[in-house]
């Protein structure tokens, strides 16, 4: 029995995948000029909602251990 192909939802309230959009919807849907970027107070507003863009910091390995893995291989 042959698979049947997912239907697709062609609905107007479906979000599409960010990937798939052009810029200029990109931009309108997040409410940035992309001539101007951010305005100070949208900038400062979504630090305070979403935090800073950065990643975290990752713990160093242990002196001793990178020594050790010296011998492993």
């Amino acid at each position: 029995m042959a698979a049947k192909a997912p239907e697709k939802n062609t609905s107007p309230d479906t979000a599409r995948a960010w990937y798939s959009a052009s810029p200029q919807e990109v931009a309108t849907s997040l409410d940035v000029d992309p001539d101007t970027g951010l305005t100070a107070e949208k900038a400062a507003s979504l630090l305070q909602k979403d935090g800073p863009n950065a990643l975290p910091e990752e713990k160093p390995r242990p002196g001793w251990l990178r020594f050790l893995d010296e011998y492993r291989s």
